[in-house]
């Protein structure tokens, strides 16, 4: 066989480096640690039957962490592509991540006071108190440096600190069922702004950033220009972002608090799926890079090549055969997870083809590809909306990753 043959199945199709294997395994133990923590409040409360206390934390925490992914501005991807293939002539990582932090922050700032602004003439919610006290967390949000640890190789660093802001809440929610919901939701949101400057400050010190050389090669013009640039990388994934926030308020508005909460259980487990699918792409992205640039990929060889795709295939097996095994015990927890289990391969197989456009500079290409994969299907679903089931909910998401790889696939045949 052709050793050129098997050496791009070896990188996409298994761990080749020892820093890979590291960085995947520290970044599930801090999955282990933060979602899993997560995973074992929710179905403490779930069990327990307090519905009330996760549809609510479950959609105020959507909304708090799609303004944090805006103000990431997408610098995660961003800064991680900087530092694996850097622009020509252009600033340093270390510069890069300086001026788009001190875009990031203004903008978080003027959030932040919005959303308090707001907040005054609001009634006492457990929403509004979320909102306002963990919105605080985005001033120090704003400075995270996932996108630099990702691209220098240490992901499973980045991954422990992220982990920091979700156990900071999970811990507390079980004793929150004793308390007033506007109270519990000043309790939490507090603890997670908290968790999130504790979080950042371990990522700036293990980054290690150079501040006074990074200032030397800025200006204001160079910042704003970090900014515009950085924004195709965030306008990529507010898609997908926008899809979730979506299916969430259609649950809030439409459903009962025990079918919220069975949706968003539902979700949190397939998410599950999801964050391990992405923590291989993070590490994987060295790699990855690389074999782009040496062999012309098909779309049929790439998914045949790669782990990702994989993994979801195994994942949803493993999510269907699972929810047999919880029938006896809740047949309806049981059938939302089976309907819900092709969904993970899905997601494989349309961020594999993602990441190839995103890699290739095609970022503003992929957004609308994207945005045209997941309006339709809230267009097409939302007519036939069911209000006894979580059946709508999880086919807009299903058909928005088939319809996504279908585009990802017709753009590069076309390319």
């Amino acid at each position: 066989m052709n050793p050129s043959l098997i050496r791009p199945r070896r990188l996409l199709g298994g761990l080749a480096s020892s820093p890979k294997i590291r960085n995947l395994v520290l970044l599930m133990v801090s999955f282990g640690f933060g979602q899993g923590t997560l995973f074992l409040a929710t179905s403490y409360l779930y069990w327990h039957r307090h519905y009330q206390l996760i549809a609510e934390f479950g959609t105020a925490n959507a909304v708090t962490t799609f303004v944090f992914f805006i103000t990431d501005w997408g610098g995660t991807l961003y800064l991680a592509k900087e530092v694996v293939a850097p622009q020509e002539n252009g600033p340093s990582a270390a510069a890069t991540y300086v001026a788009l932090s001190l875009s990031r922050f203004v903008g978080a700032a003027v959030l932040a006071v919005t959303f308090f602004i707001y907040s005054l003439g609001q009634p006492t919610t457990f929403f509004n108190e979320y909102l306002k006290f963990a919105s605080l967390g985005m001033l120090c949000y704003g400075f995270n440096a996932i996108g630099i640890l990702d691209g220098a190789g240490r992901s499973g660093i980045s991954g422990l600190t992220q982990a920091i802001s979700i156990v900071g809440v999970a811990v507390a929610m079980p004793a929150c069922t004793y308390l007033e919901l506007p109270t519990a939701g000043r309790v939490l949101g507090s603890l997670f702004a908290l968790s999130i400057g504790i979080s950042v400050a371990f990522q700036v010190f293990a980054a290690r950033i150079p501040w006074r050389s990074a200032f030397t090669e800025l200006s204001p013009r160079r910042v704003f220009t970090i900014a515009a640039v950085s924004l195709p990388y965030m306008l990529t994934a507010l898609p997908g972002q926008l899809l979730f926030r979506a299916q969430v308020m259609l649950a809030a508005q439409f459903l009962s608090a025990s079918l919220v909460a069975l949706f968003l259980y539902c979700r949190q487990i397939i998410g599950i799926g999801y964050q391990g699918l992405g923590f291989y792409l993070r590490v994987d992205i060295k790699d990855f890079t690389e074999e782009l640039r040496q062999k012309t990929w098909t779309p049929l060889g790439i998914l045949l090549a790669s782990t990702t795709v994989r993994l979801g295939a195994l994942g949803t097996l493993a999510v269907g055969v699972g929810s047999l095994a919880l029938w006896k015990f809740n047949p309806s927890f049981a059938e939302g997870l089976a309907a819900y289990s092709p969904c993970i391969l899905g997601i494989a197989i349309a961020a594999t083809l993602q990441r190839v456009l995103i890699l290739r500079s095609k970022a503003v290409e992929t957004t609308v590809l994207l945005v045209i994969a997941n309006v339709l299907p809230i267009l097409a679903v939302y007519p036939l909306f069911s209000t006894n089931t979580i059946y709508s909910l999880i086919l807009m998401e299903f058909i928005s990753m088939v319809l996504q790889s279908a585009l990802f696939i017709a753009r590069w045949r076309y390319h």
